[in-house]
This record gives C-alpha cells, structure tokens and sequence, in this order.
C-alpha cells in the first residue's frame, strides 16, 4: 500500500479555472483530467491524504465524483468543504480538521490553511493554489494540485524533500561544501583554507562527488575572519609568483588553445549540419511543436557556440558570460521535449510561442534531473546537485561576480595594503587563465551534443548520424576523463 497527498482539487468550481490560470476550456475537462491523473497514479488500496477544498455542487454530484477515485481517502477538511458528516457520506472513510502523521522519521501536521507565523515543525498544506512553489518554504511545503502538474504527490517524494530540508541525509546535519569549492569562493588558496579546517578541527566528510567536504557554515565563518586579509595577501602573493613562473609558457599554451578552438569548431559545424538536415521533419510535427520548439533553441545555441569560439580566438576573457546562453537554451529544448505529454509542459510551451514567456532554468533542470534519475534512479538527489554545481560554476561569469573579475587582474602588494595594478578591458593578456576558461567550455559543447540525441531520438534520424551522435558523447567521455586529477 502507497500513500499519496493531494489538495485543492476544487471539481466542478468554474472559476478556479480563471482564478489560478488552470490550462482547461471548461469544467468538464478539468474534472476529466484530474480523475485521470488521481487515478494513475494511486491504487484502489492505496491511501489517500487530501488536504482540502473538494469540489463544488450539489451532494448527489460529487458522490459520483468522488466514487470514481482510487485510494482509501482521508480528508483534512478545507474551507470550501461540507462538514464533516457530509464529507464522509460524500466517500471520505475519515474527516479532520488537521492531523499529525509520521513520514519517515518526520513528524508532519497535515492542514488546510498554512500557519501564519510558520511553526517549527513541518506542515503540508493546501489552500495557497499557485501562489507558493511546489517546495518546502519555512517548514510548510504546499501540495495545491497547480504546483504538482495536476497530479498527486507520493509519499516517497515527500520524504526526499522532507530529509533535504532538514539536512538529515546520511546523518549529516548541515549542508556540504567541497573544500575546493569554499576555496574558491573565498577567493583563497586551497592549501590556506586546508590549514584553518585543520585548526579548528573540523569534521571532514565528503560530498556526493566524493570529494573532501566541511560544513557550509564554514564560508561565512572564514569570510568574517579576523584572519581573512592575511590570508588573502598570501594567496594574492603565491597567485603573482606563479604568473611571473608561467610567463615562459604563454606561448605554448596559446597553441594548445586555438588547437582546442579548432577541434571545437569542427564539432559543431557538424553539429550544425546534422541540424539544419532534419529541420523538415521537425516541421512536420507543426509550428508551435516543441520540436520545433527545440529546432529554434538549438539554433540559438550552435550560434552562441561559434560566438564564444571568435570571442575566445580574439582572446575576450569575458566571454565565458555565453556559457549560460548555451547551457539555458539546451536545456530549454531538452525541458519542451521531456515535458511534452504534461499539462505544465505544454502550458509553458503555449506561453513560450504565444506570451514570450519561458519557464525558470530551475524548472528545466528538474525535469532533465528527473530524466536522469530513470536511468540512474538509486543517484537521483546526485543528479540534481551535479547540474545546480555545474550551473553554479557558469554563473560566475554570467553574473558581475567579484571571482570572475578578479581573476584577470593585476595586484601589486605594499606594506600599506593589497592594490590594484592593473585591468583587463579586453584580451586577456593571461594565457594559462585563457586555456583554462577554453578547457571548461569543453563541457557546453558536450552537453548539447548529449541534449541533441535525446532530444530528437524519436526522428527518423539516419544510421551514420546516429553513430556520429554516440560517438561524439563517447568521445568527450574519454576526454573528460583523461584530464581528471
């Protein structure tokens, strides 16, 4: 037996429809839909959790509404609800006005309307429709059917997020941070930030990658240290002595850099090819199609490639700033693609062509983590870290981040203080940052040939492309892993 939460299904109530932007003509269809999706998903012996606001109508009415849903229901009466009597004649074997039940090892209030203040357990709720995001915000996660596509909520769902909310998993009772990463963020040498963990004693584990981790805590304790601006005048320092050492290889570094340019540029005029070849049948999925829909992003993001390869041959150091571009416009087509058979999917994909709307690049790392878990489903919380890293890492130079910029400057160090001696206004007179900005867009390019295959599979794409295609992913595999510490 599985349970499953769901709120606020309001049958039969006709302006809900307007009220919170439900993509129905009609009551009918909405009614239609959500019985369908109910019963997908949950079991004649399932149980059921609603968390109020049933529906509208006379009694005789949504007893045949309610007699066609799966599951053993429970209600948590909301305030459009009968009372309790009639709750139950209505099919509800159990009605309340709020409950506490066990989801794992979280105790949980199930009610209707969230507390206002939040309380300091956790509670699922309804009443809030699409005005709350379907996550837990102050201890309160909301299960209005807006926010879920429509559908019910598992249990097991719940609990993944009920374990990340209160950072319990794996025992661990904070959140970790890679001991190379907080490095970076602080803009310290890793061997500095090494010592002070070692000072202080501080428990190391490791992240989901398998990397040494500490507590996140630590970023904001070390950025506030006492200590802090020594630190940094020592890495500023060590980073100035290594220059002057790598000067002597800047030369070489730029061959091995428009080599890489070269080879990059070669992937995706083939790319581009392969594209521009199957346009027609893309076209006859119909104009406002989400292949066609990913026919148009893809083209944006070959484009955006070949802008970052002549920026980069002109050696413009911020144009890592396109890596974004790319990366959001992949995985834009990849999210149309994937969510084409969902209500949400094709709402989003009307107000994509229609309203020049476009779904939240969270939205669409979602659903491409979903995606991934199907095939690797014991990493699926891995699946989700790993594309917020690698999102996190580009957003560096999309956003006028500090570390993006300090990167290319020239410090020169005084008794008096740490200086700025010098900026970059347009090529990047340091090569070996070059190279390494070079290497890193490796992953973009890879990335939308693995986006461009899963994407466009279902076409009745030729033998020798489809190969091609395979052989690229392999390809940067071997590439990737041959460059790994």
């Amino acid at each position: 037996m599985k349970k499953w939460f769901i709120s606020d299904t309001h049958f039969s109530h006709t302006n809900i429809i307007k009220y919170t932007g439900r993509p129905f003509e009609t009551v009918e269809e909405m009614n239609r839909c959500l019985i369908n999706n109910w019963n997908d998903c949950i079991g004649k012996d399932d149980q059921v959790f609603f968390l109020g606001d049933f529906g509208l109508g006379d009694m005789d009415h949504l007893q045949s509404i309610c007699s066609q849903l799966n599951g053993n229901k429970i209600c948590i009466r909301g305030n459009h609800d009968k009372n309790a009597s009639l709750m139950m004649h209505l099919g509800f074997q159990v009605v309340l006005e709020s409950a506490f039940i066990k989801i794992g090892k979280h105790l949980v209030e199930l009610i209707h309307i969230p507390s206002n203040p939040p309380t300091t357990h956790f509670q699922l709720h309804g009443h809030v429709h699409e005005k709350r995001p379907g996550k837990i915000v102050s201890n309160q996660l909301n299960l209005c059917i807006e926010v879920w596509d429509y559908k019910p909520v598992s249990e097991k769902s719940i609990l993944k997020m009920l374990d990340e909310a209160s950072n319990i998993e794996a025992g661990v009772p904070f959140k970790l941070i890679a001991i190379e990463d907080l490095a970076s963020q602080l803009g310290l040498s890793i061997i500095q930030v090494q010592l002070w963990i070692q000072k202080d004693k501080e428990k190391i584990l490791h992240d989901f990658r398998g990397r040494p981790a500490v507590s996140d805590k630590l970023l904001e304790r070390y950025s506030s240290s006492s200590d802090y601006e020594r630190v940094l005048f020592a890495t500023i320092f060590a980073e100035n002595l290594a220059k002057q050492n790598h000067k002597g290889v800047y030369g070489l570094l730029k061959i091995e850099r428009f080599k890489l340019l070269k080879f990059y540029e070669s992937c995706f005029h083939k790319l581009a090819s392969i594209h521009k070849k199957y346009l027609g049948l893309a076209n006859g999925y119909g104009h406002e199609s989400p292949e066609i829909a990913g026919f148009l992003l893809f083209s944006r993001a070959i484009t955006t490639l070949k802008m970052f390869c002549s920026s980069q041959r002109e050696g413009f150091w911020y144009s890592g700033a396109l890596f974004r571009e790319i990366d959001e416009s992949v995985a834009l087509a990849q999210y149309f693609i994937l969510s084409k058979d969902t209500i949400e999917g094709k709402r989003n994909l009307h107000k994509w062509f229609r309203q020049n709307n476009i779904p939240g690049n969270s939205q669409c790392r979602k659903a491409i983590a979903d995606r991934m878990n199907q095939f690797a489903s014991d990493d699926e919380n891995n699946n989700k870290q790993l594309l917020e890293e690698i999102y996190n890492k580009k957003s560096k130079f999309t956003h006028p981040s500090y570390a993006a910029i300090r990167d290319v400057l020239d410090y020169e160090l005084t008794d008096q203080g740490i200086f700025i001696k010098k900026f970059e206004y347009g090529i990047c007179s340091n090569e070996e940052k070059m190279y390494e900005l070079t290497q890193f867009f490796e992953s973009s390019i890879w990335t939308a040939f693995q986006a461009f295959f899963e994407c466009f599979l279902h076409l009745p794409i030729a033998l020798e492309d489809r190969q091609f295609l395979r052989g690229m992913d392999r390809l940067f595999l071997e590439r990737a892993q041959s460059i790994q510490p």
